[in-house]
């Protein structure tokens, strides 16, 4: 494999790394309901996601030397935790929401159809 490809799966590992360590940033801000934090941290995910994206298909089109197999493995299964970890993280920012619209619900007297403080343009129902 060329150089080119050999600093690409090693920029997949560094980005498959850090993109778990911001997933499980994310997963603590939002358990601490720390939401403005959580933007922060959306945009670095979706910028590493991008190029994440980019490499993998650039590596994907290429063939892995053997001696790079491993490698090319543990980005993979990486990159899998990851998912899981993204899916974990969906859940709980869907709980929080669920609870909110209960409350709201709750402090409103409104049914669960009127729980929906904004309509879809934005504004106040």
């Amino acid at each position: 494999m060329p150089e080119t490809g050999t600093t690409a799966l090693q920029r997949l590992s560094v980005l498959s790394k850090n993109l778990f360590k911001l997933l499980d940033e994310e997963f603590d801000l939002l358990s601490g309901r720390d939401f403005v934090s959580v933007e922060t941290i959306q945009s670095q995910k979706i910028e590493a996601m991008q190029e994440l994206d980019g490499l993998w298909k650039n590596v994907a089109q290429e063939s892995i030397a053997p001696e790079e197999t491993i490698l090319f493995d543990e980005i993979r299964s990486k990159l899998e935790e990851c998912k899981d970890k993204h899916l974990r993280n969906d859940l709980l920012l869907k709980k929080q929401m669920e609870i909110t619209k209960n409350l709201i619900s709750v402090l409103t007297n409104r049914n669960e159809l009127q729980t929906n403080v904004y309509n879809k343009l934005g504004k106040l129902s």
